[in-house]
């Protein structure tokens, strides 16, 4: 922008920095100036963290003293997957089956356990990163086919090898059992799509079937479909069960 118009100081990860870069932070917040170096008028301060709690029991935390923690304003950040996906369309390097996954796996949109310190998992950042590489392997064209194992292992190095299996597994029973079949299920009951024949994708479309609702309110008439597909278009007991 113009001089003189301001700006903003960002410090990112600010829990993780040195102590030195707090006292410098600490300075510019209280007397907005480091030494003899004032900050420009009309220019703030912004500072971004993670919560110790997600960091891992290894993670190097520094403590954010009261004093300079009292100096701003603090916002819980977290961001939905419907405005990642409202995102993610918009963008010619995400695969669109990704936007499709995340829908119908919505906990695949940000998995860590801080516990087992992963190198590799699923989050916003992972994904994109995971489809930038896949669409240049593609020579950048979504057309071009590549084969199911190629897929996973360009996802493992980034998502990690649980959910990129998962993913890859989404994209094998979307030939046979796609979103829309599950969607189905719950508004044409018996006379929806059978289930795939081939055991274990009948097993994924049932659990698809079940978490398809996840965390919604059911309306009287979907569980009734649902119950009704169940009870006439999945004759065997341990595939009705989920």
């Amino acid at each position: 922008g113009k001089l003189g118009l301001g700006g903003i100081l960002f410090f990112d990860e600010l829990n993780r920095a040195h102590q030195t870069v707090l006292s410098a932070a600490l300075s510019l917040c209280l007397s907005g100036k480091i030494g003899s170096y004032p900050l420009p008028p009309h220019w703030i301060v912004v500072a971004a963290g993670n919560r110790p709690s997600d960091l891992g029991w290894g993670a190097k935390v520094t403590k954010i003293e009261p004093a300079l923690a009292n100096r701003f304003a603090h916002i819980n950040y977290s961001p939905s997957t419907k405005s990642w996906i409202d995102w993610a369309i918009k963008k010619e390097n995400m695969n669109p089956d990704i936007v499709g996954f995340i829908k119908w796996k919505p906990q695949y949109f940000h998995m860590l356990d801080p516990d087992q310190e992963p190198i590799a998992f699923p989050s916003p950042r992972s994904w994109e990163q995971a489809s930038d590489e896949e669409y240049s392997v593609r020579g950048y064209d979504w057309g071009r086919k590549l084969s199911y194992e190629k897929i996973r292992n360009i996802y493992t190095d980034y998502i990690g090898l649980d959910a990129a299996t998962a993913f890859v597994g989404y994209l094998e029973l979307k030939e046979h059992y796609n979103e829309k079949d599950v969607e189905d299920v719950y508004t044409k009951a018996a006379k929806a799509k059978p289930l795939p024949k081939r055991p274990d994708y009948a097993f994924a479309a049932t659990a698809s079937i079940a978490s398809y609702k996840r965390g919604k309110k059911l309306t009287v008439e979907e569980l009734t479909n649902v119950l009704d597909f169940a009870l006439k278009g999945i004759p065997d007991l341990e595939q009705r069960t989920p």
